[in-house]
């Protein structure tokens, strides 16, 4: 009976040994939303870990805690849209999402305070004479916007461009 008590203990001290620490044990799962408009390759700590097509979600599971730096890359150009690093605590819930990369600085040289709308005909803003408004997180892709005159609705400019690189695209309304 002694003998089997002795075991007893030495097979305990022998199994919590191997347990492993905190900081490398966890169930800690980054959820990604892509709202870039291009299919993206997600990066882990430089590691291949998803490719997530535009306007889709995305799931890396058992990530193990600490500091980790997420990228995320345009596909077919590799060109690099997010690179953040991500305090990860164990057994927990991280969310990421990926915008478009692009802007647009719209600049009203009109002379009257112009109504923008996008291509949905959802209103966007108004720009006053002189002023400059600049729409952030453009995907890529095609997108068209139209000017009207705030005093009568009428337009007055439309604009349709195509965001295939990351840059700060720019629409100058003249009369």
């Amino acid at each position: 009976m002694a003998l089997g008590a002795v075991l007893s203990a030495c097979l305990l001290l022998t199994v919590s040994g191997c347990k492993k620490s905190s900081g490398l044990d966890t169930d800690s799962t980054i959820y990604i939303s892509n709202d870039s408009g291009a299919s993206v390759r997600v990066y882990l700590d430089g590691t291949l870990e998803a490719t997530i097509d535009s306007d889709d979600n995305g799931t890396i599971t058992d990530v193990t805690e600490g500091d980790r730096l997420f990228e995320a890359r345009v596909e077919d150009t590799d060109v690099l849209l997010l690179s953040k690093t991500l305090d990860i605590e164990a057994d927990s819930t991280n969310t990421v999402k990926i915008y478009g990369p692009s802007t647009l600085r719209i600049t009203n040289n009109y002379g009257e305070i112009i109504h923008i709308y996008d291509e949905d005909e959802e209103y966007i803003g108004d720009v006053g004479i002189g002023i400059s408004l600049v729409l952030s997180k453009i995907t890529f892709g095609s997108h068209t916007y139209t000017a009207t005159r705030a005093s009568d609705a009428e337009q007055v400019s439309t604009i349709t461009f195509e965001v295939t690189d990351i840059a700060e695209y720019t629409w100058t309304i003249t009369p």
